[in-house]
């Protein structure tokens, strides 16, 4: 990275532009990521906490179901009425949960 830097330097290409546009990349990746990888984090977390198991019935704001799959970025609920629903694991991990089967 510093010898591309330099090599572009001694061509005529100022370094601080670069590096600001570098930043602004960055940035603006980052934040197009954002939920990506909160919801990413967050089913991390749930996956080494385990507050619930596949077959489990929670109840996430007023969403009452069965858990089906536990993934990186959702967890699968299925309702009584046999309704799959996915749920960003973020949520789960801001929200309160209510485990019926512990």
């Amino acid at each position: 990275g510093v010898g591309v830097i330099w090599a572009l330097g001694i061509v005529g290409i100022s370094t601080a532009t670069l590096l600001a546009a570098v930043g602004v990349a960055g940035l603006a990746i980052t934040l197009a990521l954002q939920d990506v990888l909160r919801n990413f984090f967050a089913g991390v977390s749930l996956l080494f906490e385990r507050p619930f198991r596949i077959g489990d019935e929670i109840t996430v704001k007023d969403i009452r179901g069965r858990v089906v799959d536990v993934g990186i970025r959702t967890t699968s609920l299925r309702t009584e009425e046999g309704v799959l629903v996915l749920i960003p694991n973020a949520i789960l991990l801001a929200e309160v949960v209510c485990n019926r089967s512990a």
